[in-house]
Parts: structure tokens; C-alpha cells; sequence
């Protein structure tokens, strides 16, 4: 894996993670 596919994906879990975060 590259380090902009792991940065993809921690960007993806920090927004998932405020959306729900948010509720």
C-alpha cells in the first residue's frame, strides 16, 4: 500500500468518525 491510500483511508475513517461523532 501506498502512503496516500493509507492517508485516503484515514481521512475516510476521521470523516465517518466526526459524521457519526455528530449524532
Amino acid at each position: 500500500m501506498t502512503r496516500i491510500g493509507i492517508s485516503t483511508l484515514y481521512v475516510q475513517w476521521v470523516v465517518l468518525i466526526n459524521h457519526y461523532s455528530s449524532h
